[in-house]
């Protein structure tokens, strides 16, 4: 998958056949390519074993559609960091980040028809925890979506939204 999305062109569908994906490194979006799952959430499964964030969108056109996103880890956005693009269609669920966002952050980015559930912003030392399931900022529009059980933890800072945070945002 990771060679498939890095050898993409703008308009480049990358479709994910039915299973369980295992990977070690981001994959990160750079063009405006469509990552799909065959069969939907249900049956496309991309796991990074909270090795790294699991997808970096860098593209104003840049899609995720019907993955199951889990295992993420990062400072922003455990299971997706978008710096614009659409996340739809997709189940983002055990991630966690250190800062912001345990299943996503979002910057300029829109998620839409997507379920976040059993995600985890926990932060210590001198950072604040935002966004458990969710952290929007920039003009992020979040659309149709199911947030549900995500979670915050902070040792000294302030903590917001442990579902959702949403700055400047929709």
């Amino acid at each position: 998958m990771t060679a498939a999305v890095g050898a993409g062109v703008n308009g480049t569908v990358v479709l994910v056949t039915n299973g369980t994906y295992s990977l070690i490194s981001q994959v990160q979006v750079d063009f405006g390519v469509t990552v799909r799952g065959v069969g939907g959430f249900t049956n496309t499964v991309v796991d990074w074993n909270a090795l790294t964030r699991c997808f970096l969108l860098n593209h104003t056109n840049a899609v995720l559609d019907g993955l199951t996103i889990r295992g993420g880890y990062a400072d922003r956005g455990g299971g997706v960091r978008a710096f614009g693009g659409t996340i739809t269609n997709c189940l983002l669920t055990g991630n966690t980040a250190t800062e912001m966002g345990g299943g996503a952050w979002l910057q300029g980015a829109r998620i839409v028809n997507c379920s976040l559930m059993t995600n985890l912003c926990a932060a210590t030392g001198d950072f604040e925890a935002s966004g458990g399931g969710l952290y929007c900022e920039l003009g992020s529009v979040a659309e149709r979506c199911t947030v549900v059980s995500n979670s915050l933890s902070c040792d000294s800072w302030a903590a917001y939204g442990g579902g959702i945070c949403a700055v400047d945002s929709l």
